[in-house]
């Protein structure tokens, strides 16, 4: 059974979920193969901090993250530095080959990011009180009056139980956002549990900022103006050297 979460997200996007039979691994090798190449090659070279990096430092414990736009940096970069460009022993291609190849005859459907960043969002259904409110994951809010009695979906970023929280009806209708009442709870429990996961891990490191090494080849590569030969040729030939004057 899929996660709510992740059923909806597949749902908005138009990604069509696939599940591998029961009571068959084999199924499920390639995913747990990446994710263990994703573990033992990338998050092996992490070390969490509260301390944003500062440009030019290098600390001893490998690369270290305070933010998520951190680890995304550098995940980005070790995906499409290392990762694409290594031959998988199985299928004798790197999987960015084998990813354009699947494409052909087919057009790949590009989402705009705030469709993206919809389709992330949770939900979740709650009948409104006779009063206008609703309760969720401990907290109170306040919602249209007019829904009192009837059932809502409430869509809202698990990571911020404070912001912004929208109303869709029992027919699915835009229905104005929930206003914070009563807040006990500022992010979602699955994502404190996944802080204190993370806080719990522990890794060993080589010592050498790998990943920024990985991330700033990344962005040389991005960013970096191809080298004019010809230009470096004209500039040779009309340089010349000055004799040194004689000593007196």
């Amino acid at each position: 059974m899929a996660d709510k979460s992740l059923a909806r997200t597949c749902a908005k996007l138009g990604i069509r979920l696939v599940h591998s039979a029961p009571y068959r691994p084999q199924g499920r090798g390639k995913i747990e193969r990446f994710f263990n190449t994703v573990t033992s090659q990338f998050l092996g070279e992490i070390t969490v901090t509260d301390t944003p990096m500062l440009p030019g430092t290098s600390p001893e414990a490998g690369s270290e993250v305070s933010s998520l736009q951190e680890l995304n940096t550098l995940f980005t970069a070790w995906v499409n530095m290392i990762y694409h460009h290594t031959v998988h022993s199985s299928t004798g291609q790197t999987p960015l080959a084998r990813w354009e190849a699947s494409w052909e005859h087919r057009t790949p459907v590009s989402k705009p990011l705030e469709v993206i960043r919809q389709a992330f969002l949770w939900s979740d259904t709650r009948r409104v009180t006779k009063t206008g409110t609703v309760s969720l994951h401990s907290n109170t809010y306040e919602v249209d009056p007019l829904l009192a009695g009837t059932k809502v979906e409430l869509v809202y970023d698990p990571f911020d139980l404070d912001g912004v929280i929208t109303v869709n009806n029992h027919q699915g209708l835009p229905a104005g956002t929930a206003k914070p009442l009563d807040i006990g709870r500022h992010v979602h429990a699955k994502v404190t549990n996944a802080v204190k996961d993370n806080d719990t891990a522990t890794n060993i490191s080589t010592g050498i900022n790998y990943l920024d090494l990985v991330a700033t080849r990344h962005r040389e590569s991005m960013t970096a103006a191809p080298i004019s030969f010809a230009d470096i040729h004209e500039q040779n030939i009309n340089i010349r050297i000055q004799p040194k004057e004689e000593s007196r």
